[in-house]
């Protein structure tokens, strides 16, 4: 198996970067993917250490936590597993749109309409 978390710090420089766990998920675990998430070397490390994990909210209901800084985000859903969309569709789709409207970007970089 590759390493391939040894690409990320790179991939932060040009695109952001989302990683998301259901918190039943027992192949890829959250508590797994947020301590590497932490431990990953790149320049935000500190910026994005330093924040903590907030609610993440659906309406007026908590379906997760996520923490952001610089392109960096880090999502936990709540009863959800391996298969995050099948076992929470909305809260996915809003995830999935939020990250597709730039919600979690850093502001400074560049949109892929801007690179044509």
């Amino acid at each position: 198996m590759l390493p391939f978390h040894k690409f990320i710090p790179e991939l932060l420089k040009k695109i952001p970067v989302l990683i998301y766990a259901g918190d039943a998920d027992y192949i890829c675990n959250w508590l797994g993917n947020q301590a590497w998430t932490n431990a990953l070397e790149w320049e935000g490390k500190a910026g994005f250490n330093n924040e903590k994990l907030t609610p993440y909210m659906l309406g007026d209901k908590e379906v997760g936590q996520i923490k952001s800084a610089g392109n960096f985000t880090f999502l936990r859903l709540y009863q959800a597993g391996h298969m995050v969309p099948y076992n929470q569709p909305e809260p996915s789709l809003q995830m999935l749109n939020e990250w597709l409207e730039g919600k979690y970007w850093e502001t400074s970089t560049p949109r892929f309409e801007e690179e044509l």
